[in-house]
């Protein structure tokens, strides 16, 4: 509940209040329907939230009724969710009333956490909303002011879809990672188990194991819904016994009717390079030129960078051992490694980050055994 020193940033609007600033339910329902657009910034993707489902699916609602390339949205603006659009999006029919009535108790203290930093310790938190309204079975929602920038005036670093894409999908961590993969469609996306615990809300606690047979239970939800214009491929590395990363590649789907979904990158990338078109048999048995193992190990050495490096870094340089102690060294370890080409195939992700591409290689001819 919300309480006191909130009261003033919290509306409950009744029948005999003035409400000539809040659209009447029949006006506001006939100026949204599901071939609404989501838009939000990639950088809201990877933050922490404690979204429930429902609350989630009444935030995706409001924020595709904000027109994010209008740089005069107003600050103070308050967007209406009715029952009826819950449930074209996937509610319950017989309690999307309660749904909203539980979110005027609910929303207003749920918050948005970035982490930032080597260790992640270093942290921002910021409520989703400033200010709830309720009346006659609708919700009005003001986004607080540390929010809208991640959803007005976009221009790049952004992911765009239509909402009646996540009718089908019926848990956070599905819808989550549906947003994920909207993100890196196109591509190949290595990500280790700790931080998709993160992002797809799954406690700290879950074994690894079952954070991979959760992630395996969302690829398989994307792929069964009739709306989605992507399917996912799913990969498991371990690490010795246990499961540390996960692989995922997001292609087109094609044949299938729907406005399509939509990743834009930074204005600082040149490009995004198009990874659909390779199968796992082309990046094996591949060696590298001695040109190419320098070339590359020169660019996977810079692990302070933030980009392509620290991320190899973050999986690799512990192997290294006391070779990854100095940039040199652990360029040395890298190149050394490069030679081999079942580590190419570990590194593929990061080599492809760096427009590698599997055709520049030689195939190195491999042996059939016959029983």
């Amino acid at each position: 509940m919300v309480s006191e020193n909130q009261q003033q940033e919290f509306e409950l609007l009744t029948d005999d209040d003035d409400w000539s600033d809040s659209p009447k339910a029949g006006k506001k329902n006939s100026l949204w329907n599901t071939n609404a657009v989501v838009v939000k910034s990639n950088d809201l993707l990877t933050a922490k939230t404690n979204l429930t489902l429902n609350e989630l699916r009444i935030i995706l609602v409001a924020i595709s009724k904000i027109d994010s390339m209008n740089p005069e949205v107003r600050g103070d603006a308050s967007y209406w969710v009715s029952a009826k659009e819950l449930r074209e999006i996937g509610s319950e029919r017989s309690k999307a009333y309660k749904y909203l009535q539980n979110a005027v108790n609910t929303l207003y203290n749920r918050s948005v956490i970035r982490t930032f930093g080597s260790n992640g310790k270093e942290r921002d938190e910021f409520r989703w909303i400033s200010k709830v309204s309720y009346r006659s079975g609708m919700i009005g929602l003001t986004f607080s002011q540390e929010v809208l920038p991640f959803l007005t005036r976009i221009r790049s670093n952004f992911i765009r879809y239509p909402i009646k894409q996540i009718s089908e999908l019926k848990s956070v961590s599905t819808l989550r990672f549906f947003e994920l993969c909207v993100r890196w469609r196109g591509q190949v996306k290595k990500m280790t188990i700790t931080e998709l615990k993160d992002i797809l809300n799954i406690p700290q606690k879950k074994l690894n194991g079952d954070v991979a047979r959760i992630v395996r239970e969302c690829a398989a939800k994307i792929n069964e819904a009739t709306k989605i214009d992507f399917h996912v491929e799913c990969e498991f590395v371990r690490t010795g016994r246990k499961f540390t990363h996960i692989i995922f590649s997001v292609k087109n789907r094609p044949n299938i009717l729907v406005e399509r979904t939509q990743s834009v990158p930074p204005e600082d990338v040149p490009d995004v390079r198009d990874l659909v078109g390779y199968t796992d048999e082309d990046w094996q048995n591949l060696t590298l030129s001695d040109s190419q193992r320098n070339y590359f190990a020169s660019l996977l050495s810079r692990h302070n960078d933030g980009g392509v490096g620290n991320r190899f870094a973050g999986e690799f340089i512990n192997a290294a051992g006391r070779e990854g102690y100095s940039q040199e060294s652990w360029k040395r370890w890298i190149e050394n490694r490069l030679a081999d080409p079942k580590f190419v195939y570990e590194a593929r992700v990061y080599l492809h980050d760096l427009g590698f591409k599997p055709l520049s290689a030689v195939k190195k001819n491999v042996k059939k055994t016959t029983n």
